[in-house]
């Protein structure tokens, strides 16, 4: 795993803490949040690669979260792992562009290649809303200078394949 933000979001302390456990050693930056009120907030705040989140939490559950995130355009990659899960709940979280539902009790290696593959994800994701050139291609885009615009993305990004 190669550097990243990864927000940790469970009602349960022992499982936050066994969560971020997991993934010491690893260049990633580990946040938590204890329900997806806090969750929320901390997303509004940092610019997560990945959020792996419980379902069943108080205050505001991981499917409401997921909701508030899509609805305010946010598309981090988001890894459900839950101890309640049924065939309902996973169609409802890929429906609204989950990256991966897991069930608890959980395989360490396996979530740790969802996660990884999630991070690298988000990171493309992440650069892709940063890059102000094709952001303002994308501006020029909808003012219908579409021809002129998608040219000029194509000659930059060539420019920075030969860069590299």
């Amino acid at each position: 795993m190669t550097g990243g933000k990864l927000l940790i979001v469970d009602d349960e302390t022992d499982i936050r803490e066994v969560l971020v456990d997991s993934f010491r050693g690893t260049d990633l930056e580990v946040y938590t949040a204890s329900n997806g009120e806090e969750a929320l907030k901390l997303a509004q705040q940092h610019r997560f690669d990945t959020i792996l989140s419980d379902l069943n939490m108080p205050v505001m559950d991981g499917m409401t979260f997921l909701r508030q995130l899509r609805k305010a355009q946010n598309l981090t990659p988001f890894v459900v792992l839950t101890g309640h899960g049924d065939k309902q709940a996973a169609i409802e979280a890929l429906k609204l562009n989950a990256f991966d539902f897991l069930e608890k009790p959980w395989e360490l290696e396996a979530l740790k290649d969802v996660i990884a593959k999630a991070i690298e994800l988000g990171q493309q994701y992440n650069q892709w809303n940063s890059d102000e050139d094709l952001v303002s291609g994308l501006q020029d885009i909808r003012k219908d200078n579409a021809d002129e615009a998608i040219m000029r993305m194509k000659t930059q990004s060539r420019n920075r394949a030969d860069n590299k």
